[in-house]
């Protein structure tokens, strides 16, 4: 009996880590194609039934890519858009996050939901008024535009703010009775004892504005200005030559591969403080 149970536990567990590797599988497959497909000449692409494992390997769409098209320039865009947008949100969630978690007055609660609020309106509502706004300012086709609407985000403040209750008040009042200022508390107790959570919201809003398309192909009027997602929706639309009705599928995921692997190899870097902050978010939440 003991060993027909034991027996029965084994092969359920090696079931369920069967499905599970089946289901991880299942999600790699579009990456597997996209990389074999980066260092593939674009008529083996095209080829019929479809070959899984790659026959002649290249470089040339890697080379086409970055040499011969504005894919630098974009990539350029790119980091300064997302640098400048994490720095600036970061900062601003932190502080309105302390705020909201360590200070109480009146309306606290009210203010914190009219926020929250906020994120039940599709983000399409928002681009007519932003756009309205940085046209009156000039900012269209300029690193302003793209960067400043949306800095302060509720995803960012609702973050900051749950993990701002991990700070232990009795610090912060510790503190004050040896004079420091309110801003020094957050910079230098509230902060690096939310450490954690400023990495993984960091991870987070990195990878929604390293991805975002519609707002910046609204403002980006220009290929000077592209950043990565509109270069390549732009890179589709010029076939080779002498091939109107072919999209360049080589370069594509060409580009795409190096869209990815900074996302990628961020959050290997990183994943021990995601992990951190998702335990703490979850003790404290």
């Amino acid at each position: 009996m003991i060993v027909s149970f034991r027996l029965r536990k084994v092969l359920a567990h090696i079931s369920v880590h069967f499905f599970l590797v089946l289901i991880a599988l299942l999600f790699l497959l579009p990456l597997y194609w996209m990389i074999i497909s980066a260092f593939r000449p674009l008529p083996e692409i095209y080829t019929l039934p479809v070959k899984w494992l790659p026959r002649n390997l290249t470089l040339e769409n890697l080379r086409e890519v970055i040499l011969e098209t504005s894919f630098l320039r974009s990539y350029f865009n790119s980091l300064v858009v997302v640098a400048a947008y994490v720095g600036l949100s970061l900062f601003l969630c932190s502080l309105a996050g302390y705020s909201l978690a360590k200070y109480d007055f009146p309306g606290r609660e009210t203010i914190f939901l009219l926020c929250l609020s906020t994120i039940m309106l599709p983000p399409v509502l928002h681009i007519i008024p932003n756009f309205l706004i940085i046209r009156k300012f000039g900012w269209i086709n300029t690193y302003y535009g793209l960067i400043f609407p949306g800095v302060a985000n509720v995803v960012g403040l609702f973050l900051a703010r749950q993990f701002m209750y991990s700070v232990p008040d009795e610090l912060l009042d510790a503190a004050r009775l040896d004079g420091c200022s309110e801003f020094s508390l957050f910079y230098k107790i509230a902060l690096p004892v939310i450490k954690p959570g400023i990495v993984v919201t960091a991870i987070i809003l990195f990878g929604a504005v390293w991805n975002a398309f519609l707002w910046q192909l609204i403002v980006a009027t220009s290929e000077r200005m592209y950043t990565l997602p509109v270069f390549i929706a732009a890179l589709r639309e010029k076939p080779p030559p002498g091939m109107a009705e072919i999209v360049p599928y080589n370069l594509l995921m060409a580009a795409s591969l190096c869209v990815t692997l900074p996302l990628l190899t961020i959050f290997i870097a990183l994943q021990k403080r995601f992990m951190q902050s998702v335990q703490l978010g979850a003790l404290k939440g």
